[in-house]
């Protein structure tokens, strides 16, 4: 079972740290329902927090060696049939099409906006994050704007070879 260490408050295994989230988050939810806030209730929220914020982060370092032996499929083009080709690109579109979390986990949650002292160090973070999907993006699209003209790079292909086959 792994350790994980959750911040200020103690070090537990994998399983018993999601049973005390689960637990925690019934009973705050159960306070606020009938109205009870006390300063317990806020320390039992930031509590929460840091432990669903170790967790996710230990769920995140586990998953990830899963995510990066699946991302290793490359697209890949059949030498001979077209169909193979196809068959294949659709796999690995459909995998990347199964999104959060797996098989890519695309970085910040919700939870990563809590418990920061200076509020501009998460919006720093934030923004050198967004540039940095920009790129990727960019890229993405680009591929997009390629793949949106497969069908008329096929034609003047087919059309050209058609041509000197006279048929």
């Amino acid at each position: 079972m792994a350790k994980i260490q959750v911040q200020g408050i103690g070090v537990y295994d994998d399983k018993i740290l999601k049973k005390k989230i689960i637990d925690m988050a019934n009973n705050l939810s159960k306070l606020a329902k009938k109205g009870e806030w006390s300063k317990s209730s806020e320390n039992g929220i930031r509590a929460l927090g840091r432990m669903w914020q170790a967790y996710q982060d230990w769920s995140r370092q586990n998953e990830s060696v899963e995510i990066n032996e699946r991302m290793k499929t490359a697209f890949m083009v059949h030498p001979e049939d077209p169909d193979k080709t196809e068959r294949h690109w659709v796999k690995v579109f459909n995998e990347l099409a199964k999104g959060h979390p797996s098989p890519i986990d695309y970085g910040p949650r919700e939870s990563d906006i809590y418990d920061w002292n200076d509020r501009s160090n998460y919006k720093k973070s934030i923004e050198e994050y967004n540039k940095y999907m920009n790129r990727i993006a960019d890229k993405l699209n680009k591929s997009l704007d390629e793949m949106n003209n497969i069908y008329k790079v096929w034609s003047k292909i087919r059309d050209k070879y058609r041509k000197i086959d006279k048929s």
